[in-house]
């Protein structure tokens, strides 16, 4: 896979708010680290909790993923046997 395809590849499974949440959420979440680590930056309370909202938020949009997702399996059982496929192989069915 070439770089900076993962967001598109995660588009193919993924509502576009969800994904687009979750990759925003994670871009933040990396770069507050990033400046803790490297540049020696305070961790206040208000920065740990801002990281738990930021973590919180990426698995309640996941959760609802995996709802939409079981939806559209028990409308289309055909679609469960394309991402399992596509998981195994890498190429669509």
């Amino acid at each position: 896979m070439e770089e900076g395809q993962e967001f598109g590849l995660a588009l193919k499974y993924l509502p576009l708010s969800t994904a687009y949440a979750v990759w925003a959420g994670m871009g933040t979440a990396l770069t507050a680290l990033v400046g803790i680590v490297l540049f020696h930056e305070d961790i206040s309370i208000l920065k740990n909790k801002a990281f738990l909202t930021i973590i919180a938020d990426v698995v309640i949009l996941n959760k609802s993923k995996e709802e939409e997702f079981q939806r559209t399996i028990q409308r289309s059982p055909t679609t469960l046997f394309a991402v399992n496929a596509y998981c195994r192989t890498g190429q669509q069915a």
